[in-house]
C-alpha cells in the first residue's frame, strides 16, 4: 500500500515546476471528505487540490483491476495554479488489470483552474517516460463518462485517451485532444475552441461554443459526425480523414 501524508512543493521560481508521482493500485476518487493524504486506493478531492498547489501530479494504477473511478460529486480541484494532473489506468490487455476510467453521476463536475491541464488515459501501457495506450483489445481500457457529467478547465488543456471506447460528457476547455482505439462519442454540451480527435472507429462530436470551434478528426475507417448548436458561433473544419467511412 502507498501512504502519502505530506505536502510536496516542486515549484521552481526560476525554472519549471516538477511532478509528484504516486502509484497506488486501483484508484477511487471522492468529491468530499479528507484524510490529509493520498492513500492507497482512496483519493479525496480536497487532498488532491492541496497537492496541486505545490506540484503537478501524476497518479497511476499498478495492480488490482487497474481501474480509476470518479464517484459521483463535485470535484473542486481549482488550486489557483496551472499545474497539471495526469491519471493513468494500467492494463496489459491480457490479465486482470482492465484499466478502465469511469466518471459516475449525472451531476458530477470536475473543475480545475484556468489554464491548467488534465490528462486521463485508460489502458495505459505502464511506460511513465512516454505514456501510451495498449493496442485495442475488447474489454480493456474503456473510458466511460456519464453524458451529463462535466469537466471544466477554462482556457486549459484536456487530453483524454482510451485503448478502447472513449465516451464523454460535457467539456469546457481551450483545447481538447481525444484519442481512442475504438469509437469516440462526445455529444453533450461542449465549449472547446480547439478540438483534435483520432480513433479507429466512429467519431461523434457536438459543439455549443458561441465563438469558432476549430476541429480536426481522423477515424481510420469509421464515420465522422460533427454537429453544432452554436447559436452565433461557427465551425472551422481542419483535416478530416475517415478512410472507408464517411
Amino acid at each position: 500500500k502507498l501512504f502519502y501524508r505530506a505536502f510536496t512543493d516542486t515549484r521552481a521560481p526560476l525554472g519549471t515546476t516538477g511532478t509528484l508521482l504516486l502509484d497506488p493500485s486501483d484508484i477511487n476518487l471522492y468529491a468530499t471528505g479528507t484524510d490529509g493524504n493520498i492513500y492507497d486506493a482512496t483519493v479525496y478531492a480536497s487532498d488532491l487540490k492541496n497537492a496541486l498547489i505545490g506540484s503537478s501530479i501524476t497518479l497511476n494504477t499498478s495492480a488490482g483491476s487497474g481501474d480509476v473511478t470518479f464517484n459521483a460529486g463535485n470535484y473542486d480541484l481549482t488550486s489557483g495554479t496551472t499545474h497539471s494532473l495526469t491519471i493513468l489506468a494500467y492494463s496489459d490487455g491480457m490479465g486482470p488489470q482492465t484499466g478502465h476510467i469511469n466518471i459516475l453521476g449525472s451531476t458530477t463536475t470536475i473543475d480545475m483552474s484556468p489554464g491548467a491541464s488534465l490528462t486521463l488515459m485508460a489502458g495505459w501501457n505502464g511506460d511513465l517516460a512516454t505514456p501510451a495506450r495498449i493496442a485495442y483489445t475488447p474489454g480493456y481500457g474503456n473510458f466511460s463518462m456519464d453524458p451529463l457529467a462535466s469537466i471544466n478547465i477554462p482556457n486549459g488543456t484536456l487530453k483524454l485517451e482510451a485503448a478502447g471506447t472513449l465516451s464523454l460528457g460535457a467539456m469546457t476547455a481551450g483545447t481538447l485532444y481525444g484519442k481512442a482505439g475504438s469509437s469516440i462519442t462526445a455529444n453533450a454540451v461542449n465549449h472547446v475552441a480547439n478540438v483534435s480527435l483520432q480513433s479507429n472507429g466512429t467519431i461523434s462530436y457536438d459543439t455549443n461554443l458561441s465563438g469558432t470551434t476549430h476541429i480536426s478528426a481522423s477515424s481510420n475507417g469509421g464515420n465522422i459526425n460533427i454537429a453544432g448548436d452554436t447559436g452565433s458561433g461557427s465551425i472551422a473544419l481542419g483535416s478530416l480523414y475517415a478512410g472507408s467511412g464517411s
